[in-house]
């Protein structure tokens, strides 16, 4: 009854202060929410595809260890077939839950450091950001998750408490580019403040070692993915690959979309230069600046970082700016009501800008596919519907570098330029290998009209852009048994 009634007491005393909180957190689980609300399954990005068939297929336990994600993920996954709970649940729900989540340990950060009007105006800037909403939208599983583990080991190392450890682990069997994150800001922290905790950083090394033991153990591959990453980096290569620089957006378009909340945010970071504690987290902040502007390596996935740990620092700003300027009532009025009208413009717009990842007619394409009974594999010769077709086919997925790869990065290369009737030729030599093939194209391809050149391609499904064939094999060929193994696809690293 205490508690109660001191929670009833703080609430009264700030009402104004937790009213907008609660709205502002309203409005955050709303807009994460959208993309599901308004498109369902194919109202997030590229990767959803990709979770889904892996969480599908992940029912027993040793396929944690050999799933293309990490642990932690694979086992949830693991987890909801075990006890047949419909994995809706955890790729839907959860998923919206985690990237909400990630608000709270933010909140929390930023008090810490800067007082709860900072924290207050820190969720108001994550709830609408662009960059933020969008990464959302995106479906980075690992990195929601992971966002909320890594806050949480930022906060818990300032404050020298044992839970650092647990959210450090937990951090590095969900993400490793994050852990890398967390991992430089307290490891450099640590060399300044060794000595006044000698115990407690002592057994955060001690932690640290013991987490990469235990990937070392369970999946020593995604190690080695990360070593040669940095690798890569060491070696200059001049080309682009994915898993090298990540899959979001350029340092480019990342500062114009993020343009008004970096400014602010730089500034903040500027004026709190000389913060007590705060040595991690500016640390981590410097190293991804440098990553990022340089394009050293997964700088297109480390700008969605690079944006969270600098949020904390725009609610500073702001906060100083309130202090200042509108401690009066009015002042205090005019506040909240731009508190609000930024609340809700930010609602608005990002209501009207979510869009499906594949459209309605790509959709039912999709499903045309998947009622088929007659053919055993889905086609897919453009990137980027390829995970659509792997997870929601019921097929098995040839697509050029990625699951059943069915070519190599020259022999796409070879289709893309050849002529309509090299290409046809092309897909009836993939239906003679592997059996009947349904081939899957949609708005962003163009219309070649492969069953016109031989009476082995027909078209079944043609609407608004979207189109499948069913390529059938030669008379004379015999489709090998032989499926190429799947590959790992960049987007889930």
């Amino acid at each position: 009854m205490k508690i109660s009634a001191k929670t009833k007491k703080e609430f009264l005393k700030n009402k104004w202060f937790y009213g907008l909180l609660i709205l502002t957190a309203i409005v955050l689980i709303a807009i994460r929410s959208f993309p599901y609300i308004l498109h369902g399954s194919f109202g997030f990005g590229y990767d959803t595809g990709i979770y889904k068939k892996v969480f599908e297929g992940l029912t027993n336990f040793m396929m944690i260890f050999k799933s293309e994600i990490y642990v932690l993920p694979a086992f949830l996954a693991y987890v909801f077939n075990l006890l047949h709970i419909p994995l809706s649940l955890l790729l839907y729900y959860a998923y919206i839950l985690f990237s909400v989540l990630i608000a709270w340990p933010l909140y929390l950060l930023t008090k810490e450091f800067f007082g709860k009007i900072a924290a207050l105006v820190a969720v108001l800037l994550f709830t609408i950001s662009y960059v933020q909403v969008f990464a959302s939208e995106y479906y980075f599983f690992k990195g929601m998750l992971g966002a909320v583990f890594m806050l949480f080991g930022f906060l818990y190392f300032v404050r020298k408490s044992y839970k650092f450890y647990i959210f450090a682990i937990l951090l590095a069997l969900t993400q490793l580019p994050q852990f890398l994150i967390l991992l430089v800001g307290t490891g450099i922290a640590s060399l300044f403040e060794w000595k006044k905790n000698k115990k407690f950083h002592l057994i955060g090394l001690l932690a640290i070692v013991f987490a990469f033991v235990l990937l070392a153990i369970l999946t020593p591959r995604h190690l080695v993915n990360a070593w040669n990453i940095v690798f890569n980096f060491v070696q200059s290569k001049p080309y682009f690959d994915p898993h090298v620089h990540g899959s979001f957006m350029s340092f480019m378009e990342f500062l114009y979309r993020e343009s008004w909340i970096l400014v602010m945010s730089v500034i903040g970071f500027i004026f709190a230069y000389k913060k007590k504690g705060s040595t991690a987290l500016q640390v981590a902040v410097v190293f991804l600046i440098v990553v990022v502007a340089a394009g050293l390596f997964f700088e297109r996935r480390y700008v969605i970082e690079l944006g969270l740990l600098l949020i904390p620092y725009g609610g500073y700003l702001i906060s100083l700016i309130y202090e200042k300027w509108f401690g009066s009532k009015t002042g205090k009025i005019f506040a909240v009501c731009v508190f609000l009208l930024i609340l809700t413009v930010g609602t608005v717009y990002h209501f009207k800008t979510t869009y499906p990842a594949v459209n309605k007619d790509e959709q039912w394409a999709l499903e045309v596919i998947s009622a088929k009974k007659d053919g055993n594999y889905v086609l897919v010769t453009n990137s980027f519907y390829a995970p659509w077709a792997y997870g929601f086919t019921n097929k098995i997925a040839l697509a050029p570098g990625i699951f059943a790869s069915v070519w190599d990065f020259d022999t796409w290369t070879k289709y893309i330029q050849a002529p309509l009737v090299e290409q046809s030729q092309m897909l009836i030599d993939v239906a003679n290998k592997y059996g009947k093939v349904y081939l899957f194209e949609g708005i962003k391809q163009k219309n070649r009209g492969f069953e016109k050149q031989s009476p082995l391609i027909k078209k079944v499904y043609d609407i608004n852009g979207a189109r499948v064939y069913k390529i059938s094999p030669s008379p004379l060929a015999v489709p090998s048994s032989e499926v190429v193994l799947p590959v790992s696809s960049p987007s889930v690293l």
